[in-house]
């Protein structure tokens, strides 16, 4: 079984722990761009002061005059910072001591930085170009002169020398190192606060339908009307509380019919086997002719047909309200239909006194199952003409609609208000005192029900007690029947 909560905590705590991953390494990588682009900047600041010390004597000699640079790692011997001068050839004009060696000849104008492993440190170094001419001096030159009266000045040519300066990368791994242990634990905590309070979220939002839950489980037979609380419940599951009290109306009223309709099963049943049982015991009692034992049998007879019958309307309801046809549907003429129901009820209805009358004016075609449909018909007029007094009329009317519909009418004795909800039960009688030999066993309404809705339709009904009673059976003419034969 899925449960809510997992389903959303699951995808939550892999994704949460995702982003904060993701968010922690960009801003990572933000301050070691930042911290080495200030690294970086301040090594090229020192290069650029060494290179104001790089100097080319009036002999083209290249030197290097410390005096004029202000960097403090100069007047100290630092192991974690290193300078190298070099000329164009890449052989060392000036060095700190212990400066690692390094290659200065390059192509590129610009400054470029690498990163120099040296023992147990790794230096970031900077490689700066740097264009200087002779020096042309008037002291200077008069100095060289009287040194050199036989020679003449070199030319003034610019000389390339590198300028490489490098410190070590600790301090920036330290700080980095620092960042990362705040990072984790800060995220950690972080992570931890952001699958904590929304579990505690869910579990709050959740915590309603649990409580529903344990209610509706107390909910059993004992306590038919029990139903879920709908007033206090938060509006998003509102809905799902007035469904589930809905369906339980629904399952409450169909457990009630199912309760009514076994006992007036029991009872329908109970009385004609207990007069074939005592008809049986009398027979078997003492001696009797043939004659006394032929109607004994004939007596028990009827009553086995009778309950065949009931059993037979029992398992057609079964049938119907499965959904279960019998054979092929085909185009039916219901004006047809209706006079063959007419012409066959009319001599019981002229037998009591009764004028039955049919209007089909035109033909109206439906597609259904003729057998049933003319059960339904004939069910519905059979009822009228019962309890139509001598005199009366029942009319069967054919309408065309839509939808197609087939009333039946009568001046009978009508059905009180109170009975109207219940006529189509099974074995309900609206005249509880009605014998079984008056007014049969009570299934006919609900068999034509049962037909009618297997054609999509319904029946209507509308009545008044002392002038009668009006039954319409809808039928929408759809081809959306089921087929299924019986099995």
């Amino acid at each position: 079984m899925r449960s809510i909560r997992r389903a959303i905590l699951v995808p939550l705590i892999p994704l949460t722990g995702l982003a904060l991953g993701a968010t922690a390494w960009g801003i990572h990588e933000a301050a070691r761009r930042d911290l080495m682009a200030g690294f970086e900047r301040s090594l090229l600041a020192a290069a650029q002061g060494l290179a104001a010390g790089v100097e080319v004597a009036v002999d083209g000699t290249p030197e290097f005059d410390p005096e004029g640079v202000e960097l403090p790692e100069l007047g100290r011997d630092d192991p974690d910072f290193f300078y190298r001068v070099m000329d164009g050839a890449g052989r060392t004009v000036a060095a700190s001591k212990g400066a690692p060696k390094v290659s200065g000849v390059v192509s590129s104008s610009s400054p470029w930085f690498t990163s120099i492993p040296h023992g147990d440190r790794t230096f970031r170094a900077v490689h700066l170009r740097v264009e200087r001419a002779p020096e042309r001096d008037e002291e200077d030159v008069v100095a060289w002169l009287r040194a050199n009266p036989d020679a003449s000045l070199p030319p003034t040519e610019s000389r390339t020398f590198w300028v490489v300066v490098g410190r070590s990368q600790a301090p920036v791994t330290r700080a980095l190192a620092r960042l990362r242990r705040r990072l984790l634990l800060g995220f950690t905590v972080l992570f931890a606060m952001l699958v904590v309070l929304p579990a505690w979220i869910v579990w709050r939002a959740l915590g309603p339908l649990a409580d529903l839950s344990r209610q509706a489980s107390r909910i059993g037979p004992d306590e038919p009307e029990a139903r879920l609380p709908e007033g206090g419940v938060a509006a998003e599951i509102r809905g799902l509380v007035v469904a589930f009290n809905r369906a339980l109306d629904r399952l409450a009223g169909a457990y009630e019919r199912q309760k009514r309709f076994t006992a007036d099963a029991a009872h329908e049943l109970r009385t004609p086997l207990a007069a074939i049982r005592a008809q049986c015991e009398v027979a078997l009692r003492h001696p009797r002719d043939a004659a006394d034992l032929k109607e004994a049998l004939k007596a028990v007879h009827r009553r086995v047909l009778k309950l065949g019958t009931m059993v037979e309307d029992l398992l057609r309801l079964t049938r119907l309200g499965n959904g279960t046809g019998p054979g092929e549907v085909t185009p039916v003429d219901l004006g047809a239909l209706a006079r063959e129901v007419g012409e066959a009820h009319r001599p019981s209805a002229r037998a009591k006194g009764v004028d039955l009358s049919v209007h089909a004016p035109r033909k109206v075609r439906i597609p259904g199952y003729a057998q049933l449909l003319e059960e339904c018909v004939s069910n519905l007029v059979e009822n009228a003409v019962r309890h139509t007094p001598q005199g009366g009329r029942v009319a069967v009317e054919i309408r065309a609609g839509p939808p197609p519909t087939v009333v039946v009418t009568d001046t009978g004795t009508g059905i009180p208000p109170e009975h109207l909800p219940r006529i189509f039960e099974r074995f309900y009688r609206a005249d509880p005192a009605r014998s079984p030999r008056a007014g049969g066993a009570g299934l006919g309404l609900a068999i034509a029900r049962e037909i009618a809705r297997l054609h999509q339709g319904d029946i209507r009904v509308e009545s008044e007690p002392g002038r009668g009673s009006r039954f319409e059976v809808m039928l929408p003419g759809t081809d959306n029947i089921p087929r299924v034969p019986p099995s």
